[in-house]
C-alpha cells in the first residue's frame, strides 16, 4: 500500500470514529456535505510536485505523519495565553485551542446586539440554512485536497455575521492555538459583513510549543453592498508543523476588503486566498510579508477574480529568504471580458541573503477586456549596496547596517495596520526572526 493510500486509510478510520460522535446529527444537511467531501477526498491525489499548482511546493513529508483529532487535546491556563494576547490590543476574542473553543478563555461581552458570533457548530444549530449555504460557496475548492479533507470533518471554526448598517466598535481576535499537540485541526471560519457595515478581523495561528501538527483551514469572507472588511492573517506556527489555508473572499457593490498576511513559517506553509468581485465598484488590497529560515517552505498563492467593471486592486508581498529556506510567490489576477474599467496593480519584491535561499515567483495578468490599466512585477536581490555603504560610511557595523536594511523592507508591509498593539507584535516577531535566522 502506498503511502498516499495509508493517509486516506488512516483518515477514513478517523472519519468514522467522528462520526460515531456526531449522534442525531448524522441526518443533517451538513453531515451530506460531509459525507460528499469525503468521498471526494478519496477520489483526489495527494499533491506533489507533478502538479502545476505545486510544482514548487513538496509537502509530502506530510503523508509520514500520524496526528490526533479535534476533541483529543488538553485546554490551556489563562496564564499560558498571556504571550499570545497583544498589548494595548482591545478586541472582542475567540480562542480555539486544538481547534476547540475554549469560552472561558475568549471574551465576546457587549457585542450580541451588533453582530452574532459564534463557533460554528453553534451557529449551525441556529442558523442551519444561512451555515450550509455560506460554507458550500466558501468550499468550491473542495475539489482540492486539502480542502475537501477540511470539509469531512466540517464542524469547528468560528462563524461571525455583523448586522447591516453596524460599524463594529473594536476588531475581533479570532486565536488558534497549538498546546503541544501531535493534532491535525480543520477550522472552517465564516465572516459576514452585511450591507452598509464595518468589520476588523485579526487571525493568528500559533503554538506553545515547537511540535508536529496540521492546520488545515478554509475561511469565506463575505462582504455586503457598502461594507467595508480588513482581515489581518498571522501565521506564527512551530518550526515543525504543516499549515494549509483557503480565504476566498466574495465582495458586493462598492465593498472594500483590505488583507494582510504575515507569515512567519513553520516546516511548510500554504496560502491560497481568492477575492471575486461580484459587483461593480469594488475594491481589493492584499499585503503579504513572508521570511523563510533554514529548512522552511512558505508558499502563497493569491487570484484577485476581477469579473465586473470599475472594480480596482493593488496587491504588494514581500520576502525574506536565509539559510537554505525556499519561498513561492504565485500571484494571478484575471480580468473578465465584461470587467472594463478595470485597475489592477501587482508587486512581489524578495531579498535573498544566501546562496542557498530560493524563491520561485511567478505573477500572473490574464486580461480579456480592453479599457483597463494593468501592471504586475517581481523582483529578486540581495541587499542593496550602496545603501549598505551609506550606513557603514555612518559608524554602523555591517551586521547592524544588514539588521536595519532587512527590517525596513520587511516592516514596510505591516506598519500600516491600523493597531499599534499588533503592529508592535509583528515588529517585535520581525526583529527575533531576523536576529535567529539571519
Amino acid at each position: 500500500m502506498s503511502k498516499t493510500e495509508l493517509f486516506k486509510k488512516n483518515y477514513a478510520e478517523k472519519f468514522s470514529a467522528f462520526e460515531q460522535g456526531l449522534n442525531g446529527e448524522r441526518s443533517t444537511a451538513v453531515h451530506q456535505l460531509r459525507l460528499a467531501a469525503m468521498q471526494k477526498f478519496n477520489e483526489l491525489n495527494f499533491p506533489t510536485v507533478k502538479d502545476e499548482e505545486w510544482k514548487y511546493t513538496d509537502i509530502t513529508s506530510l503523508l509520514e505523519k500520524q496526528f490526533a483529532g479535534v476533541g483529543e487535546c488538553a485546554s490551556i491556563s489563562a496564564e499560558q495565553l498571556k504571550p499570545f494576547l497583544f498589548e494595548n490590543f482591545d478586541a472582542y476574542t475567540m480562542i480555539f485551542v486544538d481547534g476547540v473553543y475554549e469560552p472561558l478563555l475568549s471574551n465576546t461581552s457587549g457585542i450580541e446586539d451588533k453582530t452574532t458570533i459564534l463557533p460554528l457548530y453553534e451557529a449551525y444549530k441556529q442558523f442551519p440554512e444561512l451555515v450550509l449555504e455560506k460554507c458550500s460557496k466558501a468550499g468550491k475548492n473542495d475539489s482540492q485536497f486539502f480542502s475537501a479533507l477540511n470539509a469531512s470533518f466540517l464542524k469547528t471554526g468560528a462563524f461571525l455575521r455583523v448586522n447591516k448598517n453596524v460599524v463594529l466598535d473594536k476588531p475581533v481576535y479570532v486565536l488558534y492555538l497549538n498546546s503541544g499537540a501531535t493534532a491535525a485541526v480543520h477550522p472552517r471560519n465564516i465572516f459576514i459583513a452585511e450591507n452598509n457595515s464595518q468589520l476588523s478581523i485579526v487571525e493568528n495561528y500559533s503554538s506553545l510549543q515547537a511540535n508536529i501538527y496540521l492546520n488545515n483551514i478554509v475561511t469565506g469572507v463575505f462582504i455586503g453592498e457598502n461594507a467595508k472588511v480588513e482581515h489581518i492573517k498571522i501565521q506564527d506556527e512551530s518550526q515543525e508543523a504543516y499549515h494549509v489555508s483557503y480565504t476566498e473572499v466574495f465582495e458586493g457593490r462598492y465593498s472594500n476588503y483590505t488583507s494582510y498576511n504575515v507569515n512567519f513559517g513553520g516546516k511548510a506553509a500554504r496560502n491560497n486566498i481568492e477575492s471575486h468581485f461580484d459587483n461593480e465598484n469594488s475594491e481589493a488590497h492584499l499585503f503579504g510579508l513572508y521570511i523563510a529560515g533554514a529548512n522552511q517552505l512558505i508558499d502563497n498563492h493569491t487570484m484577485i477574480d476581477h469579473a465586473k467593471a470599475n472594480c480596482q486592486s493593488n496587491e504588494l508581498y514581500k520576502g525574506v529568504i536565509s539559510g537554505n529556506g525556499r519561498a513561492v510567490f504565485n500571484g494571478k489576477v484575471l480580468v473578465r471580458p465584461d470587467a472594463q474599467k478595470t485597475n489592477a496593480f501587482q508587486s512581489n519584491k524578495n531579498i535573498l541573503l544566501s546562496d542557498e535561499a530560493i524563491v520561485d515567483t511567478k505573477p500572473q495578468l490574464e486580461i480579456f477586456a480592453d479599457d483597463v490599466k494593468c501592471s504586475h512585477g517581481a523582483t529578486v536581490g540581495q541587499l542593496d549596496e550602496i545603501s549598505l555603504f551609506y550606513l557603514r560610511s555612518r559608524g554602523f557595523s555591517k551586521e547592524l547596517a544588514k539588521s536595519i536594511l532587512i527590517f525596513a523592507f520587511a516592516d514596510d508591509t505591516v506598519r500600516t495596520i491600523p493597531y499599534p498593539g499588533v503592529v508592535a507584535y509583528l515588529e517585535k516577531r520581525i526583529n527575533n526572526k531576523l536576529n535567529s535566522d539571519f
